[in-house]
C-alpha cells in the first residue's frame, strides 16, 4: 500500500521539520510515505465567506494532487477536530485492515488554518482527530508523523511502542 501526506503550509517552527523527518525516515523501511506540501490559500479572512472561499480553493488544490493517483481502491482520511479518535492499537488494527482488503493507496491530509471544505469531508473515508484540542498544523503534522510510525512498529512487532498488557 503506498501512501501520500498532503498538508498545507510549510513546516516553519523550529525543530518541526526535523521532527516530522526524524519519524518519516524511521517509516520509511515499513511504510515509503510522500510528502506534498500546499499553499495555504492566501485570501485574508475577514468573515465565512471568506473562510468558505478559502476552504473550496483548497480543496480543488488537494483535488488536483489525488485525482493522478487515485484509484477505486484508494482511500482518504483528513485530520480533523471533529474525527474519530482511538488508541495505538486501535488505529494499528485499522491500518492493516486496509492492507489486507486491498487499499492501494493512502492519503492522509493535514487541513491549513482554515478547516476543511464540508464536500471534501464528504468524500473523506475517515476523519481522523487528536482530541478536542486545537492544534497548529505544524504540531499535528509532528504528532501526525509519530503515530503512523508508532502504528506501523505495532505492525511490524517493533519495541518502540510499549503498551501494558
Amino acid at each position: 500500500m503506498r501512501g501520500t501526506l498532503i498538508a498545507f503550509g510549510k513546516l516553519k517552527t523550529p525543530g518541526v521539520r526535523e521532527t516530522v523527518d526524524y519519524y518519516l525516515r524511521n517509516l520509511k523501511p515499513w511504510w515509503p510515505l510522500e510528502e506534498v506540501e500546499l499553499k495555504q490559500a492566501p485570501r485574508e479572512v475577514k468573515s465565512s465567506a471568506d473562510r468558505a472561499l478559502n476552504q473550496r480553493d483548497e480543496a480543488e488544490a488537494f483535488r488536483k494532487i489525488i485525482s493522478s493517483k487515485k484509484t477505486s481502491r484508494s482511500r482518504l482520511i483528513l485530520l480533523d477536530e471533529t474525527g474519530k479518535s482511538g488508541s495505538t492499537m486501535e488505529w494499528a488494527t485499522r491500518f492493516e485492515n486496509y492492507r489486507s482488503d486491498g487499499t492501494q493507496h493512502l492519503f492522509i491530509g493535514v487541513g491549513s488554518a482554515y478547516g476543511w471544505d464540508a464536500s471534501l469531508k464528504k468524500e473523506a473515508d475517515l476523519l481522523w482527530s487528536f482530541g478536542r484540542e486545537t492544534l497548529s498544523h505544524e504540531i499535528a503534522r509532528a504528532v501526525l508523523a509519530e503515530q503512523l510510525y508508532r502504528i506501523h512498529a505495532v505492525l511490524n512487532r517493533h519495541p518502540y511502542h510499549n503498551e501494558g498488557e
